[in-house]
This record gives C-alpha cells, structure tokens and sequence, in this order.
C-alpha cells in the first residue's frame, strides 16, 4: 500500500480548472483514510493528430465574407480561441493520421518533499518525435485523460470518446491555427505545455 502524503486540494483544482469534467472526477472520489491513497492515484493525458475539415470549420468564429466592405472575418478568427471542450469525436469526420502519443502522466500518490514540486505540476511541458501514419492534412489534436486507480492491476478508466459501450466521456480539441500537410512516414515534432491548467500543443514539420 502506498502511504505518501497526498497533493492538496487546492492544487488539483487549479490542475484542472479548464478541465471542469475532470476536475468534478478527482474532486468527487474519496482519499482513503486507512492507506492515505487518492482515488485515482494518476492520470495521463494522451493526444493524436486528426484530419478534420469538419472540425476546422467548427472551430471558425465568421466566415469570410465582406461585412460592411470590410474583410473582418479573418481577422476575428486570427484572435479566437483555439481550444474547444466537449466534443464527441465520434460524431466528427476525422481520420487520425499518427499513433496516441502520451503528453503527460501525474502521479498524485508520488511522495513529494515539499510543496515546490507540487506545484511544478502547474507548469508541465512535453515534447516529443512523432512519426506520420497515413498522408493527409493534421487540422485538430484531440486529448484525453487515463485515470489509474491503486489497489489493483491495470485499472484505468478512459475518457476517450467511444472507449468502451455506454461511454459518455468527451473530449477537448486543440485546432491548429495552420493546418499542416503531412505524408506517411514523416517525423513531426509535438510540443505541449500545461499551464494553470490550460493546454496548449503545437505541431512542426522536421526538416529532411
């Protein structure tokens, strides 16, 4: 049994404000008083690149068209905000052109020595080679959690839209301000960062 002392409160709620679904999971499970285990005891997040012109217009504020002669639309979709909650990718045309690569994992029963380190978790960055499956163009990274759970072997529950029957879960969408056209075979760098809670991920071709 694990017996550390667990993140406080404050902290995982700052971790996952943006993430209000999450956030109402790990906030409503119970610290076990006889192990002093947080339920769950980690999560990970876990992204992939799409191809999706569905959510590429999804994502957009106004079209393009001249309102009052002026050509606004652009500019409104220049500023707007890249991140969009809720979205079941199961009702989107999409097709994933990389593998599920993993852009953090937080283990809330690590034994911190003090609460510096618990609050390193506020600020986490990634950044990994990801190799292309299939030649298209990557418009969104989708991501979702794995929450772990301590007391027995390889349980987890995913928050993946569609993971298993009945699933409810959906998910949070990162839309590159740029689409980015990519063929099979090709390394592309994945760089992501968590912020108070905010997550960002960029995508970049390597140069040949």
């Amino acid at each position: 049994k694990h017996t550390c002392r667990p993140i406080k409160t404050h902290v995982l709620s700052k971790l996952f404000y943006n993430n209000y679904y999450l956030l109402y999971f790990v906030l409503g499970c119970v610290l076990k008083p006889t192990t002093h285990e947080i339920v769950p005891a980690a999560v990970t997040i876990l992204a992939c690149c799409v191809q999706s012109p569905q959510l590429q217009l999804h994502s957009k504020v106004t079209h393009s068209n001249n309102t009052l002669g002026l050509d606004i639309g652009r500019f409104i979709n220049h500023f707007q905000v890249n991140t969009h909650l809720d979205i079941d990718l199961n009702a989107v045309e999409h097709v994933a052109l990389t593998d599920d690569m993993q852009l953090f994992h937080v283990d809330f029963m690590k034994n911190f020595a003090d609460e510096r380190e618990v609050l390193a978790l506020l600020d986490l960055k990634s950044q990994q080679v990801v190799k292309v499956q299939h030649t298209g163009t990557i418009h969104a990274v989708p991501y979702w959690f794995v929450l772990h759970f301590p007391g027995c072997n390889n349980c987890k529950l995913s928050t993946f839209s569609g993971a298993y029957q009945g699933s409810h879960w959906r998910l949070a969408v990162v839309l590159l301000k740029e689409e980015l056209y990519v063929k099979e075979g090709q390394d592309i760098l994945i760089s992501a960062t968590c912020k108070d809670s905010c997550v960002s991920v960029s995508v970049q071709t390597l140069a040949v």
